[in-house]
């Protein structure tokens, strides 16, 4: 009686999951560099400034190295960004010429938006600064379109006689399903 019940069993499971389809997805996430910016900065006086640079920004080559698509990517977030002063003149700048600065991601088809912001900037004699991230800024439709506008707004406590290289580099959290 045991078999029989055991085998009545066997077979109900057998049929139920026969049948069934497994849509379960694995979420993958990793983080990548990618879309970084060297941009000229240059002479101007000491207050607000405002400028603009593009960049070309293919997630899907970037991408094929995981073996992840582009139609797989359901998010793209800024895990941290890095802003660095490039300065090889006799009398290099720091930071402490800068008093905030905002950094804005946008498109020609898409309105910027802050996704990272540092106020105050430390005047502690800095090349390098980490602003604070904006992180529910789901930079995903930029991606997809694959130029991207930089735009930084701030201001500027004296004069920069000089021109300067500065260097915004970004790590972005890719988030697919896979």
């Amino acid at each position: 009686m045991k078999t029989i019940k055991t085998l009545c069993i066997a077979v109900l499971a057998i049929f139920l999951f026969s049948n069934a389809a497994c849509d379960k997805k694995i979420k993958f996430e990793k983080s990548i560099d990618g879309a970084s910016v060297t941009f000229t900065a240059l002479p101007q006086a000491s207050g607000p400034y405002d400028f603009s640079e593009n960049v070309k920004f293919d997630l899907e080559t970037q991408l094929k190295q995981y073996d992840v698509t582009l139609a797989q990517v359901t998010q793209v977030t800024a895990e941290s960004v890095t802003i660095a002063i490039e300065d090889a003149s006799a009398t290099p700048i720091t930071f402490d010429i800068v008093d905030f600065v905002n950094l804005e991601l946008g498109s020609t088809a898409i309105t910027s938006k802050r996704v990272a912001f540092k106020d105050p900037v430390p005047h502690t004699g800095l090349i390098l600064i980490s602003p604070d991230m904006d992180p529910a800024f789901d930079v995903l439709p930029l991606a997809k379109g694959n130029d991207i506008i930089y735009h930084f707004t701030g201001k500027l406590n004296t004069a920069l006689d000089h021109q300067v290289k500065m260097k915004v580099t970004i790590k972005w959290k890719i988030t697919a399903e896979i």
